[in-house]
């Protein structure tokens, strides 16, 4: 009788416990990360931060998010997305390995602008985002790793500021694929991305890369269409050139490793026209 009321008891606990769990990951975590985690990225980046909704699942370790924004300096969001999912794994939790299953975005808008001093506004955001050298990272899981990741219908905004008068262009719509990235050290990953060009362009970009402990990276990239007048507002001044015109296309093999030269195989396939001053 005395065991029987003892397992009534473990078992009234642990149902409290999973309640607790289930409260805390379905109502407290969305909360967190939308009211407290925003204006805490908000005042570490010095610009305004929108989440719209969270939704989290404690039990399947599932996150998702709508409606985030950053905003830039020059008005309007530098980063957007309209959802962005992540799934997860329990396993790695117990390796000391935060392990994602799969990390997609959808509705990504990135503005990179080239401020009048050379400077990148993603650049600033970066670092401070990283925060003061020489802080010590916080315990935890030793590596990352990411096994999918898909960016769906994205568009990528680049502005100069440089010159006398300011030059954009747009690449959209804008897809990437990577799978297998990790910080592990000599784990190899693979990418690929395409992207409409302005003017009626393509660009396909594939290949694979290890990221630690030396970033090496080996891939082709496939330019075709590459229009005249969407380059010549970024050139105009820069080139003693009255007029240019035509298109180009491109291929190439490539290979990188860090602190070296990059190495340009196979280059092939150009055409255009242009007449000096």
């Amino acid at each position: 009788m005395r065991t029987w009321r003892l397992l009534k008891r473990a078992a009234v606990v642990l149902a409290a416990l999973v309640l607790l769990y289930a409260a805390a990951g379905f109502l407290l975590a969305p909360w967190l990360v939308q009211h407290r985690a925003g204006p805490l990225l908000q005042d570490k980046l010095g610009r305004a931060v929108s989440v719209g909704t969270v939704r989290t699942n404690p039990f399947l370790l599932t996150l998702d998010m709508r409606d985030v924004s950053i905003e830039g300096w020059h008005g309007g969001p530098v980063i957007a997305f309209d959802r962005l999912s992540a799934d997860l794994d329990w396993v790695g939790l117990f390796r000391r390995t935060w392990t994602v299953d799969t990390l997609a975005l959808q509705g990504l808008r990135i503005h990179l602008v080239r401020e009048p001093d050379g400077a990148l506004n993603l650049a600033e955001l970066a670092q401070r985002l990283a925060g003061p050298q020489g802080r010590q990272p916080a315990q935890g899981p030793q590596a990352v790793v990411l096994r999918q990741l898909d960016v769906a219908e994205a568009s990528l905004v680049f502005t100069d500021l440089t010159g006398a008068q300011p030059a954009s262009a747009t690449l959209a719509p804008l897809s990437l694929q990577a799978s297998g990235l990790s910080s592990i050290a000599n784990r190899r990953a693979t990418y690929g991305m395409s992207a409409a060009l302005p003017g009626g362009g393509a660009l396909d970009w594939s290949g694979s890369a290890v990221l630690r402990p030396t970033l090496e990276a080996t891939g082709e990239v496939h330019l075709r269409g590459l229009q005249s007048d969407a380059l010549w507002p970024f050139l105009r001044e820069r080139l003693l050139l009255s007029e240019f015109q035509g298109n180009a296309s491109l291929s190439a093999r490539y290979a990188y490793t860090a602190g070296q030269l990059l190495r340009l195989d196979g280059i092939g396939g150009c055409q255009g026209s242009c007449r000096l001053k």
